[in-house]
Parts: structure tokens; sequence; C-alpha cells
């Protein structure tokens, strides 16, 4: 929460100048927020209306045992019936929490009012009347604690009223008790009404009058411990402006209004069960109850298609996972919405649950839930496979198979791909190294495996490779490690240096989806890198031999210039195929050739490859 809120502040310290005098615009109020507990808390709220029936029943009935008490005869048996009727309503209210809404609460608290009414008429006399008709107070402070103003505002109504009939029906009250009577449940009422007031405030963004961040903590705090059992809670942390447009250039009474009924169609755009808070600058949350991520992207996508491009929302969202806090989940949901910004502007991504902690990747390695298949590279000139790509499998023992696109991503974030690496590392090495045996003895193929940025910062990385390449005999040249072009774009020192020890042991480094990163060309000069893949997007549209296809061209021309292999992926179709040979891109690997298999398996599909079966 704490990094949450530094990132804010200086985001919101930087748009100062345009979102400053906010204060000066009065936009509507925004529907589906109240400050109330019953808002996010329902059971919490029915324990509180349940324990206020019991007790009050409970004084009440208690006091007409107590000797020299100030009921007569004729009054304590129907003070004790009501007293009655109060606890079991109270008991009742306890079992059934869980169905509370906020009609229950109205229902209950008019139950409460009108127990109180017949009590005070009941009671017969001033002294029992008075003391009685004090537990208005409490009804009046409930009301305000549980519900919207406009709606508690009933309760002091009908003690002012009603009580004070009920009050003068009672012999022996005079008019000034009334009138003392009356001010001060109206002094409560205004009182209660005055900090309510004060805390719709304080968790209220005065721009746009959804939560602030104040508030979006209570709502999620709440929201959490509700849903703690069932995790049918979606979080997502969002980024809400104008295309290429910064959220300063809203400065100005105008800019700012356009700003409000922008972000106002937004929340108007969601069902009201999702809560919408404003964090400051550009920065929104949002809590959606019992929706999943995919249903609250596909929500998102189709406001973001409605708004452009004056308002879209680059959003990061996430489930909730008990038992955590809300730093957790709020770490996670903020590292989708960094993968989203990568992406770019109006792009939104989902952080899984935290089934890629250190913990639950650590314990699904003991289970043997990862495994390894391996996708032929072939040459196309003679169909002869030259090395293996290894793709990583997770069949969890709880979600069924994840796809490394979803828990690839997911283990960086979490910190988790750092030991997941050393295993993929070590099994492609020792299943490479067995390739030798048998009718492939002497053929050299290469395995390559895929590497992340975070794995290249680390500076045992290199001692942890040479070392496995040690362990099982493989020789240094038969590796080749694949890192995505967007990691050279932002490669450290640490990054550049494990490279050059790799490179200079004998392990080849490749550039991973070419063409789809943002690098520039001096930096993958500068880590003298010697293959280039082509990302299977390019590949996908050539339909013909004879396409002009001028991407995939330039990259090969690329590549050849800087005297590198190039490698297409995603080959489907003999005419793919074919173009790439035509234009002197000798190595491929697809579906054309193979789908990825298992080890046991590898030996047969080469064989039946390179036979053109």
């Amino acid at each position: 929460m704490k990094t949450l809120a530094a990132r804010t502040r200086t985001r919101g310290q930087a748009e100062k100048a345009g979102l400053g005098a906010l204060q000066l615009v009065r936009p509507r109020p925004v529907r589906g927020f109240h400050p109330s507990t019953l808002d996010a808390s329902r059971g919490h709220a029915a324990l509180t209306t349940a324990l206020m029936l019991v007790l009050g029943g409970s004084c009440i009935g208690l006091s007409t045992f107590l000797p020299a008490g100030p009921f007569d005869a004729r009054s304590v048996g129907t003070i004790r019936l009501l007293s009655l009727t109060a606890v079991l309503a109270g008991l009742l209210a306890a079992l059934l929490r869980s169905r509370f809404n906020r009609m229950s609460h109205h229902l209950l608290l008019l139950l409460a009012s009108g127990l109180i009414l017949a009590s005070v008429v009941a009671a017969g006399s001033a002294s029992a009347a008075l003391p009685m008709a004090s537990l208005f107070i409490v009804v009046t402070l409930h009301a305000f604690y549980l519900l919207p103003a406009r709606q508690a505002v009933i309760y002091p109504a009908i003690s002012l009223v009603l009580g004070g009939w009920a009050l003068w029906s009672n012999p022996g009250v005079g008019a000034s008790q009334l009138w003392i009577r009356s001010g001060v449940g109206a002094s409560v009422a205004f009182i209660a009404w005055w900090l309510v007031r004060g805390a719709a405030a304080a968790e209220q963004d005065h721009l746009t009058k959804l939560p602030n961040r104040r508030g979006f903590e209570r709502l999620l705090g709440e929201q959490m411990l509700r849903h703690a059992a069932n995790g049918q809670l979606c979080v997502g942390l969002l980024d809400l402006a104008s295309a290429g447009r910064n959220p300063a250039s809203y400065g100005g009474t105008e800019g700012r209004e356009n700003f409000v009924r922008a972000v106002d169609r937004w929340r108007r755009s969601l069902p009201a069960s999702i809560v919408l808070a404003h964090l400051g600058g550009s920065e929104f949350a949002l809590l959606a109850p019992r929706r999943s991520t995919e249903q609250v992207a596909a929500m998102l996508a189709k406001v973001n298609r409605t708004e452009a491009p004056n308002m879209v929302c680059t959003a990061g969202l996430t489930m909730l996972e008990a038992p955590e806090g809300s730093e957790d989940i709020l770490r996670r949901a903020g590292g989708a919405l960094h993968l989203a910004r990568r992406a770019g502007h109006g792009e939104i991504r989902s952080h899984a649950l935290a089934y890629a902690s250190v913990t639950n990747v650590r314990r699904s390695l003991e289970r043997d839930e990862f495994s390894i298949v391996y996708q032929p590279i072939v040459d196309v000139r003679t169909t002869t496979v030259v090395g293996a790509e290894a793709l990583v499998r997770w069949n969890h023992g709880l979600r069924g198979s994840i796809a490394p696109s979803e828990f690839i991503p997911q283990a960086e974030l979490e910190g988790s791909i750092e030991e997941l690496g050393r295993w993929i590392m070590h099994q492609a090495v020792k299943e490479a190294a067995a390739w030798d045996a048998g009718e492939d003895a002497g053929r050299q193929r290469y395995v390559s495996v895929n590497v992340s940025g975070r794995e290249l910062r680390d500076p045992g990385y290199t001692t942890m490779v040479l070392g496995a390449l040690q362990r099982y005999r493989l020789p240094p040249s038969r590796l080749r490690l694949e890192v995505l072009e967007s990691e050279y774009g932002a490669a450290s020192e640490t990054f550049r240096s494990t490279v050059r020890e790799l490179k200079g042991a004998g392990v080849r480094i490749a550039v991973d989806d070419f063409g789809v990163g943002y690098s520039s060309l001096d930096r993958i000069t500068s880590v003298q890198a010697d293959i280039l893949k082509i990302d299977r997007s390019f590949i996908a549209g050539i339909g013909h031999e004879d396409d002009t296809a001028p991407l995939p061209a330039t990259i090969i021309a690329l590549g050849r210039s800087l005297l590198l292999d190039v490698v297409a992926e995603g080959v489907e179709t003999v005419q793919q195929a074919e173009w790439l040979k035509r234009r002197r891109c000798y190595f491929a690997q697809g579906f054309l050739y193979s789908q990825p298999a298992r080890a046991a398996d590898f030996a047969e599909i080469c064989a039946r490859i390179e036979a053109g079966v």
C-alpha cells in the first residue's frame, strides 16, 4: 500500500499545475458510494443491529424486575413482552445476517422504533416513559451509521414527532420536559449527520465525487473480509486518460469540467455494484465483487470502444486470494498495470492469482507438475533437425494446464522466475545431453532455452549455467539462450556482463520475437547477439512463395548484414518454408514440422521430419 501511495503522490506532484484548483468545479455526485458500513460489510452491520435490539430489549426487560422500579403493575407485562420481542428479533437478525440488505435494516430500525413507541405509551408515568424514550437516540445514531443521510433522517423525525406524541400521552410529562427531550434528539441527529458528512468528505474525491484513496482502502479492506472465503473479488488499478494526452492538460475550469464529465460517463457505463475510486491524477482503482477478471476486462474493453479517443483506460486486474493482505493484492494489480502500460495505451492485463509465488512454484517443482517439451528447429534447405527450443509446461494440481504466456509473466512479477529458470536450465541441458545416445550420437543438436532479463541480471546466473553444462557434460556450443528483444532495450551493465561471460564460454545468444519489441539496434549489437528469431506474427502473413512480406524480408536482410543466423518461428505451410528459403532464411520451426514433443519422443520426431514423413 505504501508503494502504491508513494507512486501516486509523485505522479500527483507532477500534475499539480493542471489539477490544482479542483474545488472550483462542482460536478454532480456519482452514484455507487456512501461511507456507511452497510455498503461493504453487511454481515458486520447486521450484527451491530442485532446487538442493538438484544441489548436494548434486555435492559428494558430486566429493569422491570428491579425493586421500586418506575413501572406500575399494569404496564409490566406489556413492557416485558415488548422487550422479549426486541431480543428475539435481534437473535433472528444475527442468524440471518448473511442475507441482509439495506431494506432489511430499514425494517429492523422501524421495528425498534415501533417497540420503543409502544413501550413509551404503555409506561403509564413520566418516570418510566422518559428513560425509554431516550432509546430513540440509539436508533438515530444507528441509522446514520448504517444508512445514507437522506434515508437516516426518517428516524429522528419519527423520534421527534411520534415519540413526542407518545411521551405527551403519559401523565406527568410537561411541556418543558418534552421541549428539552426534543432539543436533545434534534441535536443528536444534527451531530450524527455532521459526523457522517465529515466522514464522507474525508473519503471522497472533491473533483469526481468518487471514493478517494482513503475511501478505497476502507472499502477494499471490508470487501476482502466479506469475500475471504470465496475469493470472488476483482481488484483493478487503472490509468484513465485520453490517448496521447497528459492529465496535466486538463488545467483550467473547462478542462477540469471535461475531465469530470468523462469520468462520470465512465462510471455510469459500469454496473452499480462496481466501485470506481479516484486515487489522484489519471490513476483510478476498481472493486468488482462477484466478478472475474475476464468479466471485468470485457466490461472495460467495451467502455474503451465507446469512449475512445476521449477517455480510455489502461488497466491491471487481479483476483483476491485468501489469505492475503491489501498490500499483496494491490502489488499484483500494480504489476498487471505495469504490463498493460508496456503493451500500450488502452491495453488491459490480468495478474493471475498468486499461484506463481516462490512457495507455490517450489511446491509444484517438488510434485513434478512442471515438464519440458521440445519443438524442433529445422534447416529448410535439407530438412535436417539442427536443434530444438525447450518450452516449459505446467500441469497445476488445482488449476490444471496453465499456458506459459500466463504463468511466465506472473512468475517474473512474483520473483519465482529465478528458481523456475534454474530448474528449466538443468532439465533442458540434461535431456539435450541424452540426445547423444543411440542413433542420434554425434548429431550435435543444440537446445535453445528462453531466459528473462531478470535472470540475466542475476550476478550468479553465469555460474549456474556453466555448472549445469559441466554436470551433464553438454558442450557450451550446444546451448542457445533466447532473450526477448524488449529486454535488450532495458539491458543493464550486469545484463551485458552476463551475456559477455556466457558468450566467452561458447554459449550463443538469440534475440527472441525480433520486430515486436522496442530496443534500438545499437543496444542489440552492443551485446553481440548471434541469432535473430522472427516473431510468428510476421510469418503468419505470408500466403504464397511470391508474397512480398516486406517486414520479415527486412529482418532477414538485417540479420544477414550483421552476420547473424535468422530463425523463423510459427512456420505452418510449405509455401512459407519456400518463401524463407528463397530469401536465404535457412532455419525455421513451427507446426509444419512438428508440435512440441516430450524428450522421450524427440528422436522419433526428428527421424520422421528428416525422412519427409
